[in-house]
This record gives structure tokens, C-alpha cells and sequence, in this order.
């Protein structure tokens, strides 16, 4: 005869390994089209709000980028083509906030980690390797956005 705990046992366990699965952080995905799109508009609006940034480019069109939940990792490039590089972004505020962008090289692990992460700081490695693998597909770069005004 079997015990009766047994199947609450069994429950209880089932249970608990659903809720860990589910607080485990997201791996890195390629970005959709409207992910980028949306990456595009947050970062015009920053080259609009805080030009010294994007060391005063107008605008630059985002390529290749990876979310993985409140964070996110772009290519970008000037729109004269001349500039490139990558950009590191965070969620707060109901819009993408740029944390650190390089000119010329990719960015390292620890400044994709480096500044304000309200939901936690991203797993810079596994960015830079999603984006590396998407670089390779030649992702298409999209045309620069229109700013507006943030929180």
C-alpha cells in the first residue's frame, strides 16, 4: 500500500520545480523587428535628450541587438556610416535606457553590467555571443528614428 503523503509529496515537488524554472534568468534572444524599432526610437530620443552620448551624431540606424528581458544589446552605426559600434540598453521607466555604448569596438562584459540595472544586470558574455552569432547573419540595419520626449 502506498503512503498516502505521497502524491502531495510529489505535488509539492512539482510545484516547486515549475516555480525555480521560472524565476531562472532568460537566455538572450534576437530581437524582433518591433523590439529594434522601439531600440531605434529610445535611442534618438537619447541622442535628442543628451547628445554628448552619441558624441553628437544627428542619428544612427541600429542593427543586429539581442533582449534578454529588461535588457538589451544593439549594433549601431552613424548614418554616414563613418561611426559604429554597440549600444547596452535597460528597461526602466516604460522605455529603453541607454547604459554604455562604444565607438568603434564592442563593447566588454563588464560595461554592458556597468550602470543602473533596476531589474538586474544582464549576463554580458552571452550577449555579446548572441549578437556575435547575429552579426554573422548580416541582419539588416534599420533607418534612424524620431525621438520624442521622455519620463
Amino acid at each position: 500500500m502506498r503512503h498516502p503523503f505521497i502524491r502531495t509529496y510529489l505535488a509539492v515537488a512539482v510545484i516547486l520545480a515549475v516555480l525555480v524554472v521560472a524565476w531562472l534568468p532568460a537566455t538572450a534572444g534576437q530581437a524582433s523587428l518591433a523590439e529594434r524599432q522601439r531600440i531605434a526610437h529610445d535611442v534618438a530620443s537619447e541622442i535628442h535628450a543628451n547628445p554628448s552620448t552619441f558624441h553628437h551624431l544627428k542619428g544612427v540606424e541600429i542593427g543586429a541587438a539581442v533582449v534578454n528581458g529588461y535588457n538589451a544589446l544593439a549594433d549601431w552605426r552613424s548614418t554616414d556610416g563613418m561611426q559604429h559600434g554597440q549600444v547596452a540598453l535597460f528597461i526602466a521607466c516604460d522605455h529603453w535606457n541607454v547604459s554604455s555604448v562604444s565607438f568603434g569596438r564592442n563593447l566588454t562584459p563588464r560595461e554592458i553590467q556597468s550602470g543602473d540595472h533596476p531589474f538586474g544586470k544582464p549576463d554580458g558574455r552571452a550577449q555579446l555571443a548572441e549578437l556575435a552569432a547575429l552579426e554573422a547573419k548580416n541582419t539588416a540595419y534599420l533607418r534612424p528614428a524620431t525621438g520624442s520626449t521622455r519620463c
